[in-house]
């Protein structure tokens, strides 16, 4: 019994491994197409990944696309995004910092 709960612990630890490799190879196709001034393939590599997470990195890379084909309501909205999940880990942060120091 407890070797199958550690091999199927171990196998969701190893999807989320392969799950973090997928996304980091991605934004790294994603850096190279937009390296190329291929803008829209960019884009659209970044949305597979907005589908498995939340990133302000994705959304900051996505407004740079958007800035450079002139898309520039597009392109606020996506540095507007980054800029609020920014803002929104580090008042995380501070909140575990203040429960911390309560302690």
């Amino acid at each position: 019994m407890i070797e199958q709960s550690s091999s199927s612990s171990s196998s969701a630890a190893a999807s989320d491994h392969d799950q973090d490799c997928s996304s980091n190879n991605l934004k790294q196709i994603s850096r190279c197409l937009f390296l190329l001034g291929n803008h829209l393939a960019a884009i659209s590599v970044l949305d597979k990944i907005q589908q498995k997470e939340e990133d302000w990195e994705i959304w900051h890379n996505k407004g740079l696309c958007f800035m450079y084909l002139q898309d520039l309501e597009k392109a606020v909205d996506c540095l507007r995004r980054a800029n609020e999940i920014i803002m929104r880990g580090q008042q995380q942060q501070q909140q575990q910092q203040k429960q911390h120091e309560q302690l």
